[in-house]
């Protein structure tokens, strides 16, 4: 059962369609998944897919909301675009949070700035491949008073303490921060939202790419010049 649960909240994350808490953990041996071909494949198979960072899934859901089947499917070019375009030119939804070492983080503190949040948690693959590229930019833009770095997580503060004996992360990490997730409408991991002077969402990018490090600075750079 323990399996089955981790399994369905990593499912939760990777999904293009939000489901809440209480209705992933119904998904269980029972759920029927399909890959992209329309064949079955086993929850072991599908957690290797969701690692790799190239699909998502589309959750099949019955009338009491229980999830029966799972779709895999590809994470094209196109895929990928409609899920950034989205939300992109709204306001940002609101929130303050005490980080990690107790500053606090809100897009009211962030009016008239550039505001940098990137999604993630600490068991996904390419959450973590991205690291390196994120600390690089974090360090480039932390003397600049008008972009603000932050990144956002549902993990626990004790899973990030853990996380953060093993690997080096340079820049503010606010746990514990499932509604934010939701809040932004973040269907798959890792995500990066970039806010506006105005407090608009001026751009959404997808990680799990080679150059996600030069993406977020060449957007960041559009709105300070």
């Amino acid at each position: 059962m323990r399996k089955l649960i981790t399994i369905a909240m990593l499912l939760f994350f990777f999904s293009t369609h939000q489901l809440t808490a209480q209705q992933q953990l119904k998904i269980d041996e029972h759920t029927i998944i399909k890959d992209a071909d329309g064949k079955l494949i086993d929850l072991v198979k599908l957690r290797e897919l969701m690692q790799s960072g190239k699909w998502t899934i589309k959750p099949v859901q019955d009338e009491d909301g229980n999830c029966k089947e799972l779709h895999v499917i590809k994470r094209t070019g196109d895929s990928m675009l409609k899920m950034e375009k989205k939300n992109v030119g709204q306001k940002a939804p609101d929130f303050h949070r005490k980080d990690q070492k107790g500053k606090l983080i809100s897009t009211e503190e962030a009016k008239g700035k550039v505001l940098v949040l990137n999604f993630w948690f600490t068991t996904c693959k390419p959450c973590i491949a991205e690291i390196p590229e994120l600390n690089h930019l974090y360090n480039e833009y932390k003397k600049n008073p008008d972009v603000i770095f932050a990144s956002i997580t549902f993990s626990t503060s004790e899973q990030i303490k853990s996380f953060t004996q093993k690997r080096e992360v340079n820049y503010p990490i606010i746990s514990d921060a499932e509604d934010i997730c939701n809040q932004y409408g973040i269907n798959g991991f890792p995500t990066t939202v970039i806010i506006d002077q105005e407090g608009k969402i001026a751009d959404k990018i997808m990680g799990g790419r080679p150059d996600i490090e030069k993406v977020i600075q060449s957007s960041v750079e559009k709105l300070i010049q």
